[in-house]
């Protein structure tokens, strides 16, 4: 299967409490570096606060991307079935 790039990256209401406990600033440099991550694969030097917050957040990306990977998969392969279908008549 293609690596393909989740077009979103999922902000839980659960984290509400994590972002709350920072800074502005150090809630745009998490979030900088999580879309940077998400959508280039750059992995951020982040302080040791933010890069313990960023580690937890980068495995519930990665889960996010398996399962996106897996639906479009999911989807790609019931198309083919269908047209595969109209095809047999």
């Amino acid at each position: 299967m293609a690596d393909r790039k989740s077009p979103a990256l999922l902000i839980r209401e659960q984290l509400e409490p994590l972002f709350l406990s920072l800074t502005d600033e150090e809630r745009g440099k998490l979030l900088s570096a999580l879309m940077a991550y998400q959508w280039h694969g750059i992995q951020p030097e982040l302080s040791a606060k933010l890069a313990g917050m960023f580690e937890v957040l980068r495995a519930l990306a990665d889960d996010d991307k398996i399962q996106y990977e897996a639906k479009c998969e999911r989807n790609r392969s019931n198309i083919q079935s269908y047209w595969d279908e109209r095809r047999r008549g």
